[in-house]
Order: structure tokens, then C-alpha cells, then sequence
């Protein structure tokens, strides 16, 4: 047996490729688009900007800009610089306990509003129950106790 004549040849073509092109420094058939032409008007005024030089001579200087600084709120409370890191863990302490009667008020107000809630249906429901007693004329029934 010869082996060298039983051997195949390939015959298939390499397909185009069907997604963009990319301009990479191994194709060299890319042609780059001409991108597109910004036409309307800016909106930037000559007053808006300024130069780098402008603006470090201002803040040096201490003038303020038109630039919006946001800083932090605290509403009053003051947060303390510590100097030992047993100051910062008796802070913190006293921060959940604050944390704990804070929530213990807000669990008192929360049961308060509940009975009341549940207070104000049962009278409206004995409420509603009289009045529809009284339309249909059939003696009232004495309210039971709880």
C-alpha cells in the first residue's frame, strides 16, 4: 500500500465574518468611519469656563466658585475626636444605650397606638351594632365585658 497517495486535501473556503470590524494592528483592510458631526449650538457660555490657572489662583486666594460642596449634616450632634480607644469604646456604650431607650420609647408608643386602634373598633363596632338594633326596633342586649 502506497500512504502517500490516500492523503485528502481540504477544499473549503474561510468565511467572511459577519460582525464589525475592529481596527486591530494585524488587520490591515479596516477603513475607519468618519464618525459624526456635532451641528447643534453648545451650550456652554464663554462665562462658565475658566482656566486651571484661574481657578488655583481663586481657590489660594479663598474666592469661592460657583461649584455646589456637598458636606455631611449632623443636625446638631457632635461627633467626638478620640484620643484613647477607651474613650471611643465607652462612646460607643453609651450610643446603644441611647440606641436602647430610644427604642424601647418607640415600642411603648407603638403598643399605646394599638390599643387605642383596637379601643376606637370595638366602639365603633358596638356603636354600629346599636344603631342597627334601633332600626330593626328589637331591644338592646347588654354589651359583653372582656
Amino acid at each position: 500500500m502506497d500512504k502517500g497517495t490516500s492523503k485528502k486535501t481540504r477544499t473549503t473556503t474561510k468565511k467572511k465574518p459577519t460582525r464589525p470590524l475592529i481596527k486591530l494592528q494585524f488587520n490591515p483592510n479596516y477603513i475607519p468611519s468618519k464618525g459624526e458631526e456635532n451641528t447643534m449650538p453648545s451650550l456652554t457660555r464663554p462665562d462658565m469656563s475658566l482656566s486651571i490657572l484661574t481657578l488655583l489662583t481663586n481657590h489660594s486666594r479663598g474666592i469661592s466658585s460657583d461649584v455646589h460642596e456637598h458636606r455631611a449634616q449632623f443636625f446638631g450632634v457632635e461627633i467626638p475626636k478620640f484620643d484613647d480607644i477607651t474613650e471611643e469604646i465607652a462612646y460607643k456604650e453609651e450610643l446603644l444605650e441611647q440606641a436602647r431607650q430610644i427604642q424601647l420609647t418607640a415600642d411603648e408608643e407603638i403598643t399605646a397606638k394599638r390599643k387605642y386602634l383596637k379601643d376606637t373598633q370595638k366602639a365603633a363596632k358596638e356603636k354600629a351594632i346599636l344603631d342597627a338594633q334601633e332600626l330593626l326596633n328589637v331591644p338592646p342586649t347588654p354589651p359583653e365585658e372582656a
